[in-house]
Formats: C-alpha cells, sequence, structure tokens
C-alpha cells in the first residue's frame, strides 16, 4: 500500500539455428522492461480499493477494524505472470478481471473468515463479502430507524433479506412503512440519530441548522487526506441534512398551528358550554391509566355542583317569599294605619283581589305580588261606596284579615317566619269570605235628625232597599268575576297551547 505496485512487461524470446533447414539448436530467453508508470498507479489503485472494501466491511460484521487492517497489512499479493500472447483487447480485458478476482478472493478469505455458506454459486469470496456486509448493515439501518432491536446475527440478518426477495426489496418495504405509520415527530428523530452516527464516524458533532453545516464544509482542510475525504462525505450527506431540517422546521410549525386551533376549539367550547366535549379534550391528554381517576372526579364535582345549586334554588325561592311576605305585611299595617286611593269598579276591584288571594295561597307568587296593590285598589273603592265609616272600618278589617290568611298560608309554605301577632290575628279572624259577603249584605244606616220629616223615612226606606239590591249584585259579580278566572286559569293549563280541550286516538 505504501510502495504501490511493481510491475513489469516480460518477453519470451525463441532462438533457433538452423543448418540446411534443419534447426540445430534452440534457445529460450526471458526479457524485462518497466511497466509504465500509469499501468503501475491503475494496479495500485485496484488493490487500494479491495482494501478499503474489507476493511469497511468489519464494521457492518461486528468485527475489528483494527484486527482486519493488521491481517490485511500482513497479506502478501503476487499475481504471478499474465501472458496475454494473442489475446484480443476484450480477451485480456477479461483475463485480467479473473486475475484480479483471484487475488481480491485470497485477500478477503485471508482478512475475514467464515462466510463460505452465504457464498452463492459462480460468486468469488470478495463478491459475497461484500453482498453480506451491505445486506447486514441494512438490516441494521432499517431496523434502527424503525426503533427494533439490532442485535441480529449475520444469519438472521441474511434470511431477514432473502424473505423480503434483495435488500432493495427490503429497504424500499420498510421505507413505505416508515414514511406511513411513523408520526412525523418519529421520523424526525430517527433521521436525526441516523446522521448523528454518521457523523460521528467522521469524528464530527452533528450542526444544528443549515448555517452550521456549511460551516462545518468549508472548515475541512482540503490539502490532507482525511479533510478531502470528509469534505466529500459531508458533501454527498448535505441534502439529507437539509431534507432532516426542513422537516424539523415543518414539525414545529405544524406543532405550532395545531397548538393555536387547539386553543381556539377548547375557547369555543367553553362560550358554547359544552362541558362533555371540554372534558373529552382533557381526557385525550392524559395517560390511559389516569383516566378513570379524572372521571371519579368529575362526577364528584358534578354531584356537589348539583347540591349547590339545588341549595341556591330553594335560597331564591325562600328570599322570593320573603320579598312577597314583607309587601303583604306592609300593606296590612297600611291597611290600618293610612289610606290610599284608586278609582276604579268597586266589584272588579274585589274580583280582582279575590282571584288574586286564592292563587296566592295555592303558590302563585305573581299573584302575591299583586296583592297589595289590589288590597289598595279595593280599599279605595271601598272608601268611594261605603255608606258609613263603620262599614269602611269593617271591610278594612276584612280585608286585612284576609292578607293575615294569606300570608299564614304563605308562611307555612315558605317555610317564614311573620310576626307572632299578626300570624295569632290571622289564625283566630274568621272565614273572610263569608265576612265579606255578610259586610256587602248589611243595612246602612244614617245619623238620626229629629227634624226630617216623613218623606226623609221613605227616602231612608227606599235608599236601604237599593243598598241592598246594590250588595246582591256586588256579591254576585264577585264571585262570577272569581269563578270566572278561575275556571280560565284551570282550562288554560288542560293543554300546552292553552286549548280547553283536547283529544287522541285509542290504542
Amino acid at each position: 500500500m505504501s510502495g504501490g505496485f511493481d510491475g513489469q512487461y516480460y518477453t519470451d524470446i525463441q532462438k533457433k539455428k538452423k543448418f540446411l533447414g534443419i534447426t540445430t539448436s534452440t534457445r529460450y530467453s526471458t526479457q524485462y522492461s518497466e511497466a509504465s508508470a500509469e499501468l503501475e498507479r491503475q494496479f495500485s489503485l485496484i488493490f487500494t480499493g479491495f482494501y478499503d472494501a474489507i476493511s469497511a466491511a468489519a464494521g457492518p460484521l461486528g468485527l475489528s477494524l483494527d484486527e482486519v487492517q493488521a491481517r490485511l497489512d500482513s497479506f502478501v499479493i503476487n499475481i504471478g505472470k499474465i501472458d496475454l500472447k494473442g489475446l484480443t483487447g476484450a480477451q485480456i480485458q477479461e483475463k485480467l478481471a479473473a486475475v484480479f478476482g483471484a487475488a481480491a478472493d485470497n485477500l478477503a478469505r485471508y482478512a475475514i473468515a467464515g462466510l463460505d455458506q452465504f457464498q452463492q454459486v459462480g460468486e468469488g469470496y470478495f463478491e459475497t463479502l461484500i453482498r453480506v456486509a451491505s445486506s447486514v448493515e441494512a438490516v441494521t439501518g432499517a431496523m434502527t430507524m424503525l426503533g427494533r432491536s439490532t442485535n441480529l446475527t449475520i444469519a438472521a440478518s441474511m434470511n431477514l433479506v432473502e424473505l423480503f426477495g434483495t435488500v432493495s426489496d427490503m429497504t424500499a418495504a420498510t421505507g413505505e412503512y416508515f414514511a406511513l405509520y411513523y408520526t412525523g415527530t418519529e421520523q424526525a428523530a430517527a433521521r436525526t440519530a441516523q446522521m448523528t452516527s454518521a457523523l460521528a464516524g467522521m469524528g464530527l458533532a452533528m450542526p444544528d441548522s443549515i448555517a452550521g453545516f456549511r460551516a462545518l464544509v468549508e472548515a475541512q482542510d482540503l490539502t490532507t487526506e482525511a479533510g478531502r475525504a470528509a469534505y466529500v462525505a459531508l458533501i454527498q450527506l448535505a441534502p439529507a441534512f437539509a431534507d432532516l431540517v426542513g422537516a424539523a422546521q415543518d414539525a414545529a410549525s405544524a406543532a405550532a398551528i395545531a397548538d393555536e386551533r387547539a386553543s381556539l376549539e377548547w375557547r369555543l367550547l367553553e362560550l358554547q358550554g359544552d362541558t362533555t366535549a371540554l372534558r373529552a379534550l382533557d381526557l385525550d391528554q392524559l395517560d390511559a391509566s389516569n383516566r378513570a381517576l379524572q372521571q371519579q372526579i368529575w362526577a364528584l364535582e358534578d354531584q356537589r355542583q348539583a347540591a349547590e345549586a339545588a341549595a341556591s334554588a330553594a335560597e331564591k325561592l325562600r328570599s322570593a317569599w320573603a320579598a312577597i311576605t314583607e309587601a303583604l305585611i306592609a300593606e296590612i299595617e297600611r291597611i290600618r294605619g293610612v289610606m290610599g286611593t284608586k278609582t276604579g269598579s268597586y266589584a272588579e276591584a274585589l274580583a280582582k283581589f279575590n282571584n288574586a288571594s286564592m292563587l296566592a295561597r295555592s303558590g302563585d307568587q305573581e299573584a302575591a305580588k299583586s296583592l297589595p296593590g289590589l288590597s289598595q285598589a279595593l280599599l279605595s273603592q271601598a272608601a268611594e261606596t261605603a255608606r258609613t265609616s263603620e262599614d269602611l272600618a269593617r271591610l278594612q278589617g276584612l280585608t286585612a284579615a284576609s292578607l293575615e290568611q294569606t300570608l299564614a298560608i304563605i308562611a307555612r309554605a315558605a317555610g317564614t317566619s311573620v310576626d307572632a301577632e299578626t300570624t295569632a290575628t290571622a289564625s283566630s279572624a274568621p272565614g273572610w269570605w263569608d265576612q265579606f259577603a255578610a259586610n256587602q249584605m248589611g243595612t246602612a244606616t244614617i245619623p238620626a235628625n229629629d227634624d226630617q220629616s216623613a218623606l226623609l223615612d221613605e227616602l231612608r226606606a227606599l235608599r236601604q232597599e237599593v243598598a241592598d239590591l246594590r250588595g246582591e249584585q256586588r256579591i254576585a259579580s264577585a264571585a262570577i268575576a272569581s269563578g270566572t278566572t278561575k275556571t280560565a286559569r284551570i282550562l288554560e293549563r288542560v293543554t300546552p297551547d292553552g286549548d280547553a280541550l283536547s283529544t287522541r286516538t285509542a290504542a
């Protein structure tokens, strides 16, 4: 390797002496001349190629490079004489290939033995060595890319290649599988590992950018053999490195876009109040072993929120009834104190008050809220139509008693409390409707006047009769109005759309 190939041309010369056409003696001699420098250089390159190929096979086969090269260094090549006499150019080329092929076989078997079992028909040992080493290297690369164990024997690797058909078939199949079934992140990681290993084999560190790789290429010293070799290898790796960096950038960009979209989707679901979808996203981000625990936590949270919502609803209901209670108490106090005024039909006011009282006692909040206003309107009309102050006082007392009874019923239903004196008054008061009816039918009195004549007596009797008729009419009108309102509300509840009657087909 250091001295180069030493070659010579030779010519065999035969000399014959003849006398009268008869050979008297024959002599043989060989003349030598130095081979041309170009021929010797070409032969040196051939054996240098053999040396490099056999050395490269050591790594994939798991052998020590130093031991293999030590064997190569101790091997002596001697190809002997090659007789090219009378051969054509093609024949000369064929013969030289056979000679150098045999030399390569001897060199390979001496450096790395034990591969005869993999030798195919018509295949030299050197060719077998290169095929086996490249096959094992391809299997190792494919398994590393797929994240599989590379601790395979040479026989197992060769069998795997045979099952695929050829090394090319195996490489194509595993590459397609890798592209289809591995994520972008996994692919980038595998390619990064391969690139790192290739650069480490040259004693170089993995750059982190395109600019870094370019700087690494330009840093190689082309005046040395090692620098030139590294330069060539880096130039050959440059496209793969650019693809790797580009893929990493694309993956980072895609990941950023995916994160942005996930954030927007999360916000949309929050605005829509879709708790189920939000929890599904949370579960996807958890490890499968922790998802059941998270669901138990959500179930307990839901139970607590439901209890809090029920308590809040109950509190709101109590607060609403408390407000109504306060309004009713205020109206009772107002009736017993200051009188208000309001114009309108007394019968209409009485009917509205009676209807609202019945609805309030059955749990209608809106009706209960309207009672103070209706009471004021009723008593305002009573003040205008009452015959005497005693009648008005009785109407006020009956109205207050009715409100107190309503208040007591509401308080019991809502679980609130009212003033003890008010409750006692309400519980001891007689039936308000009966008292109202009796009051409307009562006889009005007119202060006595000794100076009035018999005509005034007649007018008084007539007035009494008219008052009696008016009272009867008021009671009848109030009863009709109350019954009509109650009937209408009952009929409205018959069907959801308010129809009085509904039908359905019998089964």
